[in-house]
């Protein structure tokens, strides 16, 4: 289960538009990482040797790491509004917890800076939206919205408790981009 802790590197990426060094890295290790997996055995299969683990392709994280590469790496005041520029520790924390909680054959979210220096990702399906906002100083905050139904749904609410209720929106979002709902 994830955790959401505060992130207190305040130190942004030097170099204007290039991001910083442990994209790659990152990049490396989500890409190339297997992951164990149970697998579920039937009363008919349980004398057969099944494998228990098979490699999880993050199918989402190319696209996820392209938007970030778009991002304004290093930046004072790259808004009107006099933004801060991003921190490192809110952008590998957004990428974990996707890791986490999206799953690898999951829809990309687009990848947005905040006035803060945080980063957020967001799906926005028409009626259906959720945002996850990963900030430098403070919890991780989601909210979700779904006007789909007769009566409109809102909820915004920090991550910190609110696991299941991140892992049903996520859920819904997958649902609704597969076409299945």
């Amino acid at each position: 289960m994830a955790t959401d802790t505060i992130v207190s590197d305040n130190t942004a990426a030097s170099g204007g538009s290039k991001p910083p060094w442990w994209m790659g890295v990152f990049e490396q290790v989500l890409s190339s990482q297997s992951t164990l997996l149970s697998a579920e055995k039937s009363d008919v299969e349980s004398d057969r040797a099944l494998p228990a683990q098979r490699e999880i392709r993050l199918l989402w994280l190319p696209a996820v790491m392209e938007n970030l590469d778009r991002l304004p790496w290093g930046v004072d005041a790259w808004s009107s509004e006099g933004a801060q520029p991003l921190v490192d520790g809110a952008v590998v924390r957004l990428l974990f917890l996707l890791q986490d909680f999206l799953p690898p054959d999951g829809p990309a979210p687009v990848i947005s800076p905040t006035w803060d220096g945080g980063v957020q990702a967001d799906w926005e399906l028409g009626d259906l939206y959720l945002e996850l906002e990963a900030v430098p100083n403070g919890p991780t905050r989601c909210c979700f919205v779904d006007e789909r139904g007769q009566e409109p749904f809102e909820e915004e609410f920090e991550l910190q408790g609110n696991e299941a209720a991140l892992r049903a929106h996520i859920t819904a979002v997958v649902t609704a981009v597969s076409g299945t709902c």
